[in-house]
């Protein structure tokens, strides 16, 4: 290990998928505002870094996607969600799927 480089972790990227919302957008901008395309960027860097990385959708179901972190041994989240289901307060659930009694 490199000093000073933090150990590799095993990281899901998280997204809120935008792609309905955005099927009227000009394809430029599609990729730039699509969460989707970000997570992919994000994956790729940190993957570069060692990191093992895992693309994770922010789906409905909240039991769902804590199995899915859970699974991966998930160490970090990067969290690309926004406002998922026009609900900000969703996204605070994320943090609950990690509470340690």
């Amino acid at each position: 290990m490199i000093p000073g480089k933090h150990p590799p972790k095993r990281v899901a990227v998280l997204f809120t998928p935008v792609e309905e919302s955005l099927k009227d957008v000009p394809e430029k901008m599609f990729d730039e505002m699509n969460l989707a395309v970000s997570a992919r960027q994000v994956l790729q860097a940190l993957a570069s870094q060692g990191h093992a990385v895992r693309k994770v959708r922010f789906g409905a179901d909240l039991s769902t996607l804590a199995v899915s972190l859970r699974e991966f041994g998930t160490e970090a989240v990067f969290n690309l969600s926004e406002c998922p289901f026009l609900s900000p307060e969703k996204t605070l659930e994320i943090g609950k799927l990690f509470d340690r009694e």
